[in-house]
C-alpha cells in the first residue's frame, strides 16, 4: 500500500476483534480497536479513521444506529462503514444497512482473504472518492481566481458589468 490506510474495528466479542485486528495489521493496515458503540463514535471523532468495520449487534447501541451518526456528522464526511453481522444476515436487514449510508455489509463468518478482499475493494474506492473530491476544490479554487482575475481586468479597462460589480462588493 502507498499510504497508510487507519481501520477502526468494532466488535464486543474479543476474539473477532483480534482476530481481524490481526489479520488487517498483518497486511499493512493501521488498525484502531473498540468493544462497544460509545468506544467507536469516541475513536471515530478523534481520529477519523479511512474505515471503520462495525458489528451490527453491540451492547450498547446498534451498528445500523452508530453508521447513521457518523453518516450524519459532515466532520466525518469520508468516512467509510463496513457492516459485520453473523445474526442480522437477511438481505432486507443489508438493504436497510446501506440504505443509512453503510458502503458494504460482510455476513460472518467471513474468511481471512474475503475480509482482506472486501476492506481492499472499498480502500480503492474511497481513494478514487477522495481523488474526485480533491480535483473539485482544485477546480473551485481555480474558478475563483479566474473569476476575481476577470473582475479585476475589467476595473483596469474602467468597464464593470452588473454582475462582476455584485461580486466586487462582496469582496
Amino acid at each position: 500500500m502507498s499510504e497508510a490506510t487507519t481501520i477502526l474495528v468494532t466488535d464486543d466479542d474479543p476474539r473477532i476483534l483480534l482476530l481481524m485486528t490481526e489479520v488487517l495489521r498483518g497486511a499493512g493496515y493501521e488498525v484502531l480497536e473498540a468493544s462497544n458503540g460509545k468506544e467507536c463514535l469516541e475513536a471515530v471523532k478523534a481520529h477519523h479513521p479511512d474505515i471503520v468495520l462495525l458489528d451490527v449487534m453491540l451492547p450498547d447501541t446498534t451498528g445500523i444506529e452508530l453508521c447513521r451518526q457518523i453518516k450524519a456528522d459532515e466532520s466525518l464526511q469520508g468516512i467509510f462503514v463496513i457492516l459485520l453481522s453473523g445474526v442480522q444476515v437477511s438481505s432486507g436487514y443489508q438493504a436497510d444497512a446501506l440504505n443509512v449510508g453503510a458502503d458494504g455489509y460482510i455476513v460472518k463468518s467471513v474468511s481471512n482473504k474475503e475480509l482482506l478482499a472486501r476492506v481492499q475493494s472499498v480502500v480503492r474506492i474511497k481513494r478514487a472518492v477522495d481523488a474526485l473530491r480533491e480535483k473539485e476544490k482544485e477546480e473551485q479554487k481555480l474558478i475563483l481566481e479566474l473569476q476575481k482575475a476577470l473582475a479585476e481586468s475589467k476595473l483596469q479597462e474602467g468597464f464593470v458589468p452588473m454582475s462582476a460589480l455584485s461580486t466586487i462588493i462582496k469582496k
